[in-house]
């Protein structure tokens, strides 16, 4: 049993770093699309490079503009509320990832690296891991106390 409780992190500790790996990994996704372009076998690279200088339709492009945009300034300000534990911040880092799945299907057909793939798949189990834990773990009790002491104050 000391065993085990040598090993324990505190909830909100791996919550924290939980965020912040997740942080890296969405950057390094990001990054890997341009850099791993020429990994790529060279019809889909043509393909891919075609699709980053093709502009798309307006009807298209505006929307995808403003939702990825959003999206940005959501996944920033939801990301450091949520390590203060910013109550309205759960909710926001939601919609951040409603956004990001709108973008996804607003951007069409893409071609990625395996790098970026396994980053993005790895983006996915951890975001989903954070909303679990936002809202179905002990970890939705911080930020019900912080709501609660801001009301006593």
């Amino acid at each position: 049993m000391a065993f085990a409780h040598a090993w324990s992190v505190p909830l909100v500790t791996y919550f924290r770093a939980l965020l912040f790996i997740y942080t890296l990994l969405v950057f390094g996704e990001l990054a890997s699309v341009p850099l791993t372009m020429n990994s790529l076998p060279e019809s889909i690279r043509k393909f891919a490079e075609e699709q980053w200088k093709e502009e798309l339709p307006d009807d298209q492009a505006g929307p995808l503009a403003i939702v990825s945009l959003c999206g940005l300034g959501l996944m920033v300000v939801s990301l450091v509320g949520l390590s203060v534990l910013w109550r309205p911040a759960r909710m926001l880092f939601t919609i951040y990832l409603l956004l990001i799945a709108i973008s996804v299907v607003l951007s069409g057909a893409t071609v990625q690296s395996e790098l970026t793939s396994v980053l993005s798949f790895m983006n996915t189990i951890i975001s989903g891991l954070v909303l679990g834990m936002l809202y179905f773990s002990p970890l939705r009790e911080y930020f019900d106390q912080k709501e609660q002491e801001s009301q006593e104050h």
